[in-house]
């Protein structure tokens, strides 16, 4: 008897490890779990001062900072109307924040580790300051129609 539940238990534990080792088909998964797989995971968060020499445009937007130390990095952008507060602020000195970022990027082939701006500061004016202050009294549309000409302009690639 005591064989019996030994092997039975054997053939379970090989079922269990099979099913483990068996690639997982990504669109066969429930939403909630390719969902999941694609999670961000930031790695860090750090800072830069620099100052905007504009945005090139691919599949993403990219910001191309124009670093203290001359040299130059592109990142890419984080929140919505970030783009904004930087057009309007080019050719100033920008404190800017950014993560090291794991991301699920489609174009890529899955993740790519990337850097992402998720705030900045011209002077005294925070970005996130700024975009409460503009989404409080202007919609989505309003605010595209008022500053993306002035992102367009700052165009790097046509």
């Amino acid at each position: 008897m005591r064989f019996v539940q030994l092997k039975t238990l054997s053939l379970f534990l090989l079922l269990i490890i099979n099913v483990s080792a068996t690639p997982v088909n990504n669109a066969s998964l429930e939403p909630s779990a390719r969902r999941a797989q694609k999670r961000d995971k930031v790695i860090a968060t750090r800072s830069a001062r620099g100052t905007l020499k504009g945005f090139e445009v691919g599949d993403y937007q990219h910001a191309v900072i124009t670093l203290a130390n001359g040299k130059e990095e592109s990142y890419f952008i984080g929140p919505m109307g970030l783009p904004y507060f930087l057009a309007l602020h080019k050719d100033e000195p920008l404190v800017l924040t950014y993560q090291i970022v794991d991301s699920y990027i489609p174009e890529a082939g899955g993740n790519q580790r990337i850097k992402r701006l998720s705030g900045a500061r011209a002077g005294k004016l925070t970005y996130a300051s700024w975009w409460r202050k503009m989404r409080a009294k202007h919609s989505a549309a309003q605010l595209e129609k008022m500053y993306g000409g002035m992102v367009e302009k700052l165009r790097l690639n046509p």
